[in-house]
């Protein structure tokens, strides 16, 4: 609490308190006394005397107090604090309200989960709040959501806006949380600004290790001239024993495949806390439970478990896989989806590098023996076989993927329609081998100084005789989802595939200037980020890189798919690896599975536009999807995928069960509901930095102690009244009396305390 005056100097007027005194002395008149016989009967009393005095001892300091007051009202005082706020006018209030909708916030352990008693806590607070204050809602996510932007003082808009939250999922990030409020009070005009974050007190969000995040936070607390307030609620109080089970993504063998050919379902369940215990876990197709697909397994306290599902398809179309577990007190995390493509036979171009008469010996044919169908069966991959002179921008547009066969080397115009292939989402695949023309690749642009290449054709390199020195595949570098089930444990034997040659392949590193090959290979962070290097050699060198480009993918082995370099065709997995090898990069334009915050897109007939299409989501109902182009391909896109969960395209009067399905999908660490402990509030309150608060009295409170500003000057006038009709009142009893004055001489000792 404090106490200051705005015009100090008229404080100077105080040296006029004494004019009342001075004009006393200066009107006393001594007159001489004469006595006669009858004046005895006409003294006064001794006590009626002492009455007298004291009414002209009160009506002095009265006319002293009038000008005193008269003076501090001129020098208009203010005083700060919650004394003084009650006399004065509230404090205008900007408040950013941060609800964390991560999911565990849904956690029902209670009466009501976190973020119902979130939503309920500021639906009381603005009942306490005045008018000219005003709000915004910030819905805390991996991306953050603005609910309420501009700060509004229509109480009744922030309420329906309140009722139409999504329920909690996903993760968020309440540092960025907190930054995004804080930008948003830096433009807000009332005098008192605050953020007040509604939380469980996970520690996840917070991500307390993150110095850079808590400096910004400090920097932009002490940028305003007008300094806001940032307060903490935990929702969840003290309880911090909350244990939980939770679903983690899908891993997919490929997300597309045909009828017929099995794909494997991979996914980790966890458990956060807890006891030891058993889980059932299911896989269902569009919500029915797959025949033959339950496992059981153990879980130890904080342990986790692998398990995997193969399910083959019987018909085409867009499927909803879900993997999931009994629900328990966190139902958000209970399940993990995946949507997969089921095609027909995918269409693929075969290009014949080096024309043979023996077709036994010809490039492509140990790749066309293991894409024919087999008895009845539809093929899987439906192929054609052209010559490098026969490919042109038709032959591509009727196929998904272009693989290339020892090609020496193509025409400019076919480079361009390669690259018109490839942005579209086409894949092309080059298995390179002796009639391999390594400078002209090297110098295939895609545009600039850009090469199309994932890696430069250095030179041809054969095994080693030594026996210790045989080079095939590494099978520890079989790390992706849909090259796991080649790997050595798992008992098959494309890993023994031994090659006698093979291209030396030297990564590209696309994120320097000269964008020279790197001698550090797919080792490199920054190539590594452009690049993906899929199967290595046990000598240490890239067997296949990939590279996305647009919206498909280059896939660039070190040797053919043929017998001349390898035995790879004589073993038993050459077949599933080419289908594989197909499935994995043929559908790159149709995702269906994204992260949060990436666009979900549906490819535009040519007499289609994105107002032909609405989007529902969580939270999302009847949104119109923007215009985007990628190559030559138009889209219907939507990015407004900051909440996991199921998403569709829907086609203007289509029926509502024939949607475009999509699911976004978030990583689930989450789902380890760990609270913060004391050192972690210490490091994260800071000294000033934030705060802990229960209810919004308690913040209204501190608001008024801290920021409240208020002027007492009316209050002065009011006693500068109330003196004046005092002092008019006593002069009148004094008149009536028939006392104006007395004889005697006020006594020194009074004059004294007036004095002082």
């Amino acid at each position: 609490m404090s106490f200051t005056f705005t015009n100090i100097a008229m404080l100077a007027g105080l040296v006029t308190v004494i004019l009342p005194v001075v004009a006393h002395l200066l009107s006393k008149r001594r007159h001489d006394v004469v006595h006669w016989g009858a004046m005895q009967f006409l003294q006064l009393g001794q006590k009626t005397r002492r009455r007298i005095r004291f009414q002209d001892l009160l009506l002095l300091l009265l006319r002293m107090g009038l000008l005193a007051s008269l003076v501090f009202a001129l020098a208009r005082p203010n005083g700060s604090g919650a004394f003084f706020a009650n006399l004065g006018k509230p404090v205008g209030r900007d408040i950013v309200f941060v609800l964390d909708g991560s999911g565990s916030m849904g956690w029902q352990g209670e009466k009501q989960t976190p973020h119902a008693t979130g939503l309920q806590w500021i639906h009381t607070a603005i009942e306490q709040l005045n008018p000219g204050d005003t709000v915004s809602v910030l819905d805390a996510r991996s991306r953050n959501r603005r609910l309420i932007h501009p700060p509004t003082s229509d109480m009744s808009y922030v309420r329906s806006v309140l009722d139409q939250v999504p329920e909690p999922t996903g993760r968020s990030n309440l540092t960025e949380a907190i930054l995004d409020a804080l930008r948003i009070l830096s433009t807000t005009d009332n005098v008192t600004r605050e953020a007040v974050i509604l939380t469980d007190g996970q520690a996840f969000p917070w991500e307390v290790d993150n110095e850079f995040g808590i400096q910004r936070i400090d920097d932009l607390l002490q940028q305003p001239e007008v300094a806001p307030t940032v307060s903490v609620v935990n929702l969840s109080g003290d309880n911090a024993d909350r244990p939980n089970s939770s679903v983690d993504k899908i891993q997919l063998s490929r997300e597309m495949t045909v009828p017929g050919f099995p794909i494997q379902f991979r996914t980790t369940i966890r458990q956060s806390g807890g006891e030891a215990t058993q889980k059932v876990v299911s896989l269902a197709i569009n919500d029915q439970p797959a025949p033959d697909a339950t496992r059981v397994i153990n879980l130890l306290p904080n342990g986790e478990a692998m398990v995997e599902f193969e399910h083959a398809f019987t018909s085409t179309g867009l499927f909803r896989v879900t993997v999931s577990i009994e629900k328990d007190q966190l139902h958000q995390d209970d399940q993990s989806e995946a949507i997969i493509v089921v095609q027909n036979g995918i269409p693929v171009v075969l290009v014949n590098g080096s024309a043979n008469l023996d077709e036994t010996r010809s490039d492509t044919f140990f790749l066309k023996s293991a894409f024919a169908a087999s008895g009845e069966k539809s093929p899987w991959v439906r192929t054609e076989v052209v010559s490098p002179s026969q490919l042109n921008a038709n032959v591509l547009n009727r196929n998904r993927i272009a693989i290339l066969c020892d090609v020496e080397s193509i025409t400019p115009k076919q480079q361009l329609e390669l690259i018109d292939f490839v942005l579209a989402g086409g894949g092309l695949i080059l298995a390179p081998g002796e009639s391999v023309d390594g400078p002209h690749w090297n110098s295939f642009r895609f545009e600039g100084d850009v090469p199309f290449l994932p890696a430069e054709f250095v030179e041809i390199e054969k095994e080693d005789l030594d026996v210790e020195k045989l080079v095939s595949i590494e099978s520890l570098s079989l790390n992706a989802s849909w090259l796991q089930r080649f790997r050595k444990e798992r008992g098959v034997d494309f890993w023994t595939a031994r090659f006698s040659n093979w291209w030396k392949l030297r990564p590209y590193d696309f994120s320097a200037k000269d964008l020279e090959p790197t001698e550090q290979g797919l080792d490199d962070d920054k190539t590594q980020s452009i690049q993906t290097e899929l199967i290595k050699f046990t000598n240490g060198q890239p067997y296949m890189i990939s590279r996305r480009l647009g919206e498909g993918t280059i896939v660039q082995l070190a040797a053919p798919l043929d017998a001349d370099w390898s035995t790879l065709p004589a073993r038993n997995d050459f077949v599933p690896f080419v289908h594989e090898l197909v499935f994995r990069f043929a559908g790159m334009e149709a995702v269906h599975n994204v992260h949060v915050g990436m666009p979900i897109q549906v490819e535009l007939k040519e007499d289609q536009r994105p107002r032909d299409f609405h989007v529902t989501g969580p939270g999302i109902e009847g949104a119109i999807p923007e215009f985007a182009r990628q190559g030559k391909i138009n889209f219907a896109s939507f990015s407004e995928t900051s909440i996991p969960g199921r998403y569709s395209f829907h086609e203007i009067n289509a029926p509502q069960d024939s949607g475009i399905p999509f699911v976004v999908t978030d990583d689930r660490e989450e789902s380890n509901l760990t609270p913060l402990d004391d050192l972690a509030w210490e490091s994260l309150l800071g000294k000033e930095r934030m705060q802990k608060i229960d209810t919004m009295s308690d913040l209204t409170k501190r608001v008024q102690a801290e920021n409240s500003q208020t002027e007492l000057w009316w209050v002065l006038l009011l006693f500068l009244l109330a003196m004046l009709i005092g002092e008019v009142a006593l002069t009148r009893k004094m008149l009536q009396d028939g006392h104006a004055e007395l004889e005697t001489d006020i006594p020194a000792d009074s004059l004294d305390v007036i004095a002082t």
